[in-house]
């Protein structure tokens, strides 16, 4: 995302909705005016006050010489909500490397991505993003994801298949 698409959907909120900006979930290296190098496209609105804004960009990002990869920073953006006095909420959004082949990156983000998550010290944990990956692929991605998510929350409802995306028949989305 360039900085003219977040003032885009900037404008379009409803009253009372903020969103975070280019610089707050992106590198410092970002321009996001000439080119989308270096930024990580990641954007966050909430109807409920921002409190903390934090951007963690992976350690690994691509191969400089193989693919534009390289170039993107992509990351983990958290913002940390009170929705109620007293009750926080930490919503964190990521996107990982595209493209089949990338799966050396994808995999290394998911650590960077897991380590972030393990920082947060609010109430509920909401994580949202662009896994980029085929959960019936071979890549550990996904399975590293829900086997982590599943020992810190517990068997819960979310690995059923009704609640999935990829491979819902009840899905419409195309």
């Amino acid at each position: 995302w360039m900085r003219a698409d977040h003032n885009t959907i900037r404008k379009s909120l409803p009253k009372g909705y903020e969103m975070t900006s280019v610089g707050q979930l992106a590198d410092p290296t970002c321009d996001g005016v000439a080119a989308p190098e270096f930024c990580s496209g990641l954007a966050i609105v909430s109807k409920h006050p921002i409190k903390n804004i934090q951007f963690l960009s992976f350690t690994d990002h691509g191969d400089f010489f193989w693919d534009y990869e390289y170039f993107l920073r992509r990351g983990a953006g958290m913002v940390t909500l009170e929705p109620i006095a007293g009750h926080t909420v930490d919503v964190v959004v990521t996107s990982l490397a595209s493209i089949d082949y990338n799966h050396w990156y994808r995999e290394h983000q998911t650590a960077d991505l897991l380590k972030c998550l393990a920082h947060s010290s609010a109430d509920h944990l909401i994580v949202a993003g662009d896994f980029n990956v085929d959960p019936r692929d071979n890549e550990d991605t996904y399975k590293t994801v829900m086997t982590q998510l599943k020992d810190a929350m517990g068997d819960t409802k979310y690995l059923d298949p009704k609640f999935a995306t990829l491979g819902n028949p009840e899905n419409t989305y195309t």
